[in-house]
């Protein structure tokens, strides 16, 4: 019995892929190079060049903006089993965002160039590949209008949830966002500002629903949380 190649099974795990066989996702492997890459290193910048697609098999990458004035803004921590930018392969427009690992990552790069030639090669694939994509892009318009339209506490325990769904690690006093996460970076992922963040983590530690200690947050009560989202919405 062969062994499976992880990054071969990882993209099978992902939406855009899942229709491709076996066959089809070794084609796509095959294109790709895998590097290890240390902590705090800066994987593009915003407004570089596109040039390819990054698939984290271990590790956590942030993704920011920086303004006119030189200010960074957190949009997303991306883990293992994720692929950036999710549009990557059908945009020629320059990196909107900059990328850093948060520790040592590996992660499997696949060229644009050598993408769009294996679409060119493999029709049948190409036809899978953009179906699925039509149907996450409307997927994700949905998604935005929803959290848009939202009340800016439950955008902020919307981020919560999501980052424990994702960076959650089990403790004894509950679930540990196991990121080092200040309060700016909550802010930017919610589109809020940090006052208001400040205000409503504040809310959420005196009904013992969250911890925080050195830049980590634990959620103490996920049932609350759940509850609370509830509530607002």
């Amino acid at each position: 019995m062969s062994k499976v190649d992880p990054f071969q099974a990882m993209l099978a795990s992902l939406p855009v892929f899942s229709e491709l066989n076996e066959h089809e996702l070794r084609q796509l492997a095959n294109i790709a190079h895998t590097y290890t890459i240390p902590r705090k290193s800066n994987l593009f910048n915003q407004n570089d060049p596109r040039t390819s697609t990054f698939f984290i098999l271990s590790g956590i990458v942030k993704l920011y903006k920086v303004d006119a004035v030189g200010n960074e803004h957190t949009l997303n921590f991306i883990k293992a089993g994720e692929m950036f930018p999710h549009t990557g392969f059908f945009d020629d427009s320059p990196y909107d965002v900059s990328a850093e690992t948060v520790e040592e990552t590996i992660i499997s790069v696949i060229p644009i160039q050598a993408f769009e030639q294996l679409l060119i090669e493999n029709p049948v694939i190409s036809v899978k590949v953009m179906r699925m994509m039509g149907r996450l892009v409307r997927e994700l318009q949905t998604k935005l209008q929803e959290f848009g339209s939202g009340d800016v506490n439950l955008r902020v325990a919307s981020v919560l949830q999501q980052l424990s769904s994702k960076h959650g690690v089990d403790q004894p006093e509950g679930l540990l966002i196991n990121l080092p996460l200040t309060n700016q970076d909550v802010a930017s992922m919610a589109s809020t500002s940090r006052e208001t963040v400040n205000r409503f983590l504040n809310q959420l530690k005196k009904l013992d629903i969250i911890a925080m200690r050195k830049h980590k947050i634990t959620i103490l009560n996920m049932v609350a949380l759940s509850a609370y989202l509830n509530n607002l919405n």
